[in-house]
């Protein structure tokens, strides 16, 4: 709704809050980056920070969830495979997003972001 981040950093109590929140998130739904990824948007860092920053917390917590499976033994070979075929999609997409950007302002950019997650919510609790 409001698109322009905040003019000053938020205190780190509310850092630790939001990533409590994802936590709990992604502990009963696996969709801890939602209220991050909120938070994020809402702070005066630049989109490729951002992204960064997201890149790398989907990247940890993928690992340690893949990491758990595993220790527990429920890991199936399914799971490779799919992720194996999936890679072609992954390298295509990252070669034309790369070579062919989007021109979409930095404002649109934080509104693409939360009407995402406002349909990922709703879905949520349709489902």
């Amino acid at each position: 709704i409001q698109p322009k981040p905040k003019g000053k950093m938020a205190h780190p109590f509310y850092f630790a809050l939001f990533s409590a929140f994802g936590g709990f998130l992604a502990g009963l739904f696996s969709l801890g980056t939602i209220p991050l990824v909120y938070f994020f948007y809402r702070q005066p860092f630049s989109l490729e920070k951002i992204r960064t920053l997201l890149l790398s917390l989907v990247c940890i917590i993928t690992s340690i969830r893949i990491l758990s499976v595993i220790a527990l033994g429920e890991f199936k070979v399914e799971s490779l495979i799919l992720a194996v075929m999936g890679i072609p999609a992954v390298c295509l997409g990252s070669y034309f997003g790369r070579n062919n950007p989007l021109s979409i302002s930095e404002n649109n950019t934080r509104r693409l972001a939360f009407s995402i997650l406002v349909i990922l919510g709703l879905l949520l609790i349709a489902i």
